[in-house]
């Protein structure tokens, strides 16, 4: 019988010489069911692919697995069968967001991390210099050309998203960081003003002189407050078009005295 956390208990009756006896048998527990991940590892989508299972993973408290910092216990040690339960889950994962025929490749490493480092050199090594050059070339190139601003948007950050992951950065001090990370986040701003319509010349000029310097996301939902207000006033003028004309006709078709 099936339970709501996902455990099946399984009963068996015997009847010997009149008497009945119940015997439990066995119990099983899943817990991999969250990890369905709703996306397969393709030729062409490793990139997102990496970023949803990594954050599956992590968000069971077992990215361990694959970086290592999880590490392998001896055999003979009283905690290696728990580390390997664990293990094979991770492992069950990466395997669950496959096809057939790309779990043949994987399946004989013997843990989750060597299966990680395995897809990671197959399908990035060799391809991510290029990618890397194609997608700051479509980023720099991209306009909205009529699209409305949230789709413009959502399609150039999901370009820098995948730059962010193609390209992590190398510094290690916090300042570093933080400095390369403002740098980055500015010429993005350039990006996505550089790519707006000509009806945003106005707010664009007005952010650019801005201060402090807003990031992306503040950029954005300025552009954003500005495309509603158009619209609005589009939507007025295009009533008040109407109403003077609809005046305009009964005044025209009105019997003269």
């Amino acid at each position: 019988m099936a339970n709501d956390d996902g455990s099946v208990n399984t009963n068996q009756s015997l009847v010997s010489g009149g008497s009945k006896t119940t015997t439990q048998i066995v119990t099983l527990q899943s817990d991999t069911s969250n990890f369905s991940t709703g996306i397969k590892l393709d030729e062409n989508n490793y990139s997102l692919w990496h970023q949803i299972i990594e954050m599956k993973i992590a968000g069971r408290e077992k990215h361990g697995h694959l970086t290592g910092d999880i590490a392998q216990p001896a055999d003979t040690d009283a905690t290696f069968n728990k580390w390997r339960a664990s293990d094979c889950q991770v492992k069950s994962c990466l395997f669950d967001a496959m096809q057939p025929n790309q779990i043949k490749r994987f399946i004989r490493y013997d843990t989750a991390k060597q299966v990680w480092a395995a897809i990671k050199q197959t399908y990035s090594d060799g391809a991510d210099e290029a990618k890397i050059y194609d997608l700051h070339r479509r980023s720099f190139i991209m306009k909205q050309a009529g699209a409305s601003v949230a789709k413009y948007y959502s399609e150039l950050t999901e370009k820098f998203q995948e730059l962010d992951q193609l390209s992590p950065s190398t510094m290690e001090h916090p300042k570093d960081i933080e400095t390369r990370r403002k740098e980055v986040d500015r010429l993005r701003v350039y990006i996505f003003l550089a790519g707006l319509d000509n009806n945003f010349d106005q707010i664009r000029g007005e952010i650019l002189r801005m201060e402090p310097k807003p990031e992306l996301e503040a950029a954005y939902a300025h552009i954003k407050r500005e495309s509603n207000r158009q619209g609005t006033m589009s939507e007025v003028g295009v009533t008040s078009e109407a109403t003077a004309l609809a005046t305009a006709r009964s005044r025209h078709s009105r019997p003269n005295n």
